[in-house]
């Protein structure tokens, strides 16, 4: 679905990927994780062909995304995480736009519209920003395109919004859809995703994995104690009972390994999980 190979690209004296591989060939709905200034919106862009790598290939649904191909902007929907305001309202915008994708759906669109309670026929420079997002989250979801991207999906969404957001990823992933959603809140997603890339700071990958395989190379442990954590663990948290720490070793049977301690431990300054 998505090859990058040796990709490199950079902004002026600041590299941001050096020859850079990636492959995701599976997952119905992908978390692109890393912390602030990884490059994941920068990836992005360049997996929509909004911008051009210096170096390297990429192929995105069997397409050159640098070619700009009607058939290839078919197949994908793209929201940013900053958002345009076009002088209409997202029902005007979605009668306009949504007939360019094969599979668009406006029963759909109102369907999302209604359960993000949103009101449709509203001016975009008339939204708050959590209302602004959910609006063009509600046109993007329904063209049911083969590919989405979601640069931050959440931003600026409340606790109910963001409930509702879950379940309505959950449905078009269902659907037939694969959603790739970048985040640094990984909280906000635990438990949602069944496929995990990570990038570090420097552009580099971490982790490329579905969530069901963690636990053949990583692996919980419990102590009483912080004394008693192995000074090999790649991150721990305090727990109600006491501690929980991530090692970098096959678990003996299946485990749940938390993805705020796999986040912290490959790309995190410091060990402790905070609980906040």
């Amino acid at each position: 679905m998505i090859q990058c190979k040796n990709l490199t690209f950079g902004y002026k004296k600041q590299p941001v990927y050096d020859n850079f591989n990636w492959n995701l060939t599976s997952g119905s709905i992908c978390g692109l994780l890393g912390p602030n200034g990884a490059g994941k919106t920068t990836l992005f862009k360049i997996l929509t062909g909004l911008m051009f790598q210096r170096g390297g290939e990429v192929s995105v649904l069997g397409h050159n995304p640098n070619k700009r191909e009607e058939n290839f902007y078919k197949k994908l929907t793209y929201v940013a995480e900053e958002l345009p305001c076009p002088n209409m309202s997202p029902r005007e915008y979605a009668s306009i736009c949504g007939p360019l994708y094969p599979n668009f759906s406006i029963e759909r669109f109102e369907e999302l519209c209604q359960s993000f309670e949103v009101n449709e026929n509203k001016d975009f420079s008339n939204y708050s920003a959590g209302d602004l997002r959910k609006a063009w989250l509600s046109i993007t979801l329904s063209c049911r395109t083969e590919l989405i991207l979601l640069d931050e999906p959440s931003k600026g969404l409340d606790i109910n919004a963001q409930t509702v957001l879950r379940k309505v990823l959950a449905e078009t992933a269902a659907d037939g859809s694969t959603i790739i959603l970048s985040t640094h809140h990984v909280r906000e997603v635990e438990g949602l995703l069944d496929y995990i890339t990570i990038i570090d700071r420097g552009g580099h990958l971490r982790l490329n994995a579905g969530i069901e395989n963690l636990y053949k190379e990583y692996s919980l442990i419990h102590s009483l104690t912080k004394e008693q954590i192995p000074t090999e663990s790649l991150a721990y948290q305090r727990r109600a009972t006491g501690w929980t720490a991530l090692l970098k070793e096959p678990s003996n049977s299946p485990q749940d390994i938390p993805l705020e301690l796999l986040f912290t431990g490959l790309c995190g300054k410091k060990k402790e999980v905070s609980n906040e």
